[in-house]
């Protein structure tokens, strides 16, 4: 049996960011499908409609300076859901401060990285992560 490539759900707010990070994806070769929204309301909407089909073929990147509902709190309701609490969340963020970095360590994430990349770097955690 095959499994079909982990499910991406980006939530940025930065239509630039989204773009670079498409980029590097595609240019990684990865054939994974990504799903963007633009705050943690949305994705919270997303994965509350498709987390149960998707499942752990799900994987969370998010920024965490968002309007609406920021990565942080995107972070708590995501680990306080039951249904929501197994998937892996990476952190992509333009944020080095240290209480920021603490913080989404504290509450489970994969992985956590700054926007201080370019392309590739910027995603070299999550392909490693999805085993390419």
């Amino acid at each position: 049996m095959r499994l079909t490539p982990a499910h991406i759900l980006l939530v940025e707010d930065n239509t630039f960011d989204a773009k670079v990070f498409r980029r590097a994806f595609s240019e990684a070769e990865l054939k994974n499908p990504i799903t963007v929204v633009r705050n943690g309301i949305e994705a919270l909407m997303v994965l509350r409609e498709y987390g149960g089909i998707l499942d752990t073929n799900l994987v969370v990147v998010t920024d965490l300076n968002m309007p609406s509902m920021n990565g942080i709190d995107l972070l708590r309701a995501i680990r306080g859901d039951p249904k929501l609490a197994h998937l892996p969340v990476f952190v992509v963020t333009t944020s080095d401060a240290p209480s920021d970095r603490d913080e989404t360590l504290e509450l489970g994430i994969e992985g956590y990285i700054c926007k201080t990349g370019e392309g590739r770097d910027v995603v070299e955690p999550i392909i490693a992560y999805l085993g390419r």
